[in-house]
């Protein structure tokens, strides 16, 4: 791998810092990591690179602790004081909530061929008539509803009370 060349390509630079391509070729972009461009392609000078490294691992020594999770807050775990104040607003907010504040509930996802059972079925289609005759759009409505759009498509074709509802529920949005 070391050949010792002082210049070196995306792929070899990628190799020297052991992390992949993509993520140097996110860096250098982002004009986080030094580089040139030759042409259209970048280029990295080895010594640069190692300048930066040990930048980098300064900065990294020198930064505050992390800001705590919601784990270690419901826990009772102490928040370190030299967080900004903004992030303390923040985490004194979620440590004063209860914990069904913080964690939403879990969105379902009905993909093609899942077997629902009618109560379920109606269920999603009330919701979708609630969104749309409150002036939401049929695509937001079924985002939120969490169903793809050929399952709409199967309802409407296979129910019609549900697509004529669906049609009044547009009309009367607008």
């Amino acid at each position: 791998m070391d050949t010792g060349k002082e210049v070196l390509t995306i792929g070899e630079a990628a190799d020297f810092l052991r992390c992949g391509r993509s993520t140097l070729h996110k860096l250098a972009r982002a004009g986080r990591v030094p580089v040139s461009r030759v042409a259209s392609e970048y280029r990295f000078l080895r010594s640069s690179l190692i300048a930066w490294l040990r930048e980098h691992e300064q900065q990294a020594s020198e930064t505050p602790a992390p800001v705590p999770t919601a784990a270690s807050i419901a826990t009772g775990t102490p928040v370190p004081v030299h967080q900004p104040p903004v992030v303390q607003r923040v985490v004194d907010r979620v440590a004063a909530a209860p914990l069904t504040e913080i964690a939403p509930a879990p969105r379902r996802h009905v993909g093609r061929g899942a077997k629902l059972s009618e109560a379920v079925k109606s269920e999603i289609k009330a919701e979708i008539l609630r969104d749309v005759a409150a002036g939401v759009k049929v695509g937001e409505a079924v985002r939120r509803a969490g169903i793809c759009w050929s399952a709409l498509h199967v309802w409407r074709k296979r129910d019609p009370a549900f697509a004529e509802a669906l049609q009044r529920a547009r009309g009367s949005a607008e």
